[in-house]
């Protein structure tokens, strides 16, 4: 999977890497090490696409933390998708896929009651 890149049918270049998760930062964002092919790795925060998770340091925020801690152990192996540039505070918006499990990252934030689905407009509140 690593450096996978098509931009068939899309505007926008899609990238597909192998990636290790380093650390989770709140419930939407994680730092990652992807690993881009030819034992060439990159450093990048990945803040999850389609979703907003409650802010830090709220209850709710620090409850979704503490979700996606669980979900995302250190070296949990995942597979980041992104159709993006980085966005407005320079992290890499992105799907994450489970390698072990497949599952999708956002959908299970989601239906646990830590997030809400969000494609980047106005927040509700």
């Amino acid at each position: 999977m690593r450096g996978k890149q098509s931009s068939a049918h899309t505007s926008a270049a899609v990238w597909q890497v192998e990636a290790e998760i380093l650390e989770v930062l709140d419930g939407d964002t994680v730092r990652a090490r992807l690993s881009l092919g030819w034992y060439i790795e990159h450093l990048a925060t990945i803040r999850v696409e389609g979703i907003d998770a409650p802010e830090m340091p709220t209850e709710a925020g620090e409850a979704a933390r503490l979700f996606l801690v669980a979900l995302l152990p250190i070296g949990t192996r995942v597979i980041v998708t992104s159709k993006t540039k980085p966005e407005k505070y320079g992290r890499t918006l992105a799907s994450l896929l489970l390698v072990n499990s497949g599952g999708d990252v956002a959908s299970r934030l989601i239906a646990a009651g830590h997030a809400k689905p969000y494609d980047g407009g106005k927040r509700e509140p």
